[in-house]
């Protein structure tokens, strides 16, 4: 919970990386208090009070995820809006502000985030979900200590540098101070 809080304020991306680690962690635990409180939230130095909301916390994530019917798979509600919302703002960023530092990057990712589209095997799935998705895989991977190869490590490069100024610039959106042009280029 304290972790999470601060990266949703600071690191949209991070953020969700760091909430779909959970929801994961959730279902490794079985969707149980007993076994999550030793393993996740006494990991925190924290007085009883504060703890108590940390499992407060993860209890409620763990009803919101049975209520949303995601105990196998899937993300929560408020992961997708935020994913819809950066799909949002990275079409703004390309078609309408044609911001060319964002331009540059999205060129530099964009075959393998059309790789990851076309292994994801879902039909509607945008280009930032498929890199966050992708980026996510990516984690797991280097945590159960697994190779990655030299290419898929050089494609990721690109991909989490895209995601690095998309995650500033919805900062600075849901602050009110992103600064855009005032007329479109195109």
């Amino acid at each position: 919970m304290i972790i999470a809080l601060q990266k949703k304020k600071e690191n949209i991306v991070e953020y969700l990386l760091y909430m779909f680690n959970i929801e994961g962690m959730i279902r490794t635990l079985n969707f149980d208090l007993k076994e999550i409180e030793p393993a996740l939230i006494a990991q925190y130095d924290v007085d009883e009070q504060k703890a108590e909301e940390i499992k407060k916390w993860y209890a409620d994530l763990i009803a919101e995820m049975r209520t949303s019917g995601i105990q196998e798979k899937g993300h929560l509600e408020e992961l997708h809006e935020i994913i819809t919302e950066l799909n949002l703002l990275h079409s703004t960023l390309l078609n309408i502000y044609q911001d060319d530092q964002y331009k540059s990057l999205n060129e530099k990712a964009n075959e393998a985030i059309i790789d990851l589209i076309d292994k994801s095997g879902k039909k509607n799935i945008g280009p930032i979900e498929a890199a966050i998705n992708g980026l996510y895989g990516l984690l797991v991977l280097r945590m159960g200590n697994k190779q990655v190869s030299p290419a898929t490590e050089a494609a990721f490069v690109s991909i989490s540098e895209l995601l690095a100024v998309l995650a500033h610039r919805y900062k600075d959106m849901k602050a009110g101070t992103l600064d855009l042009p005032m007329h479109q280029k195109n």
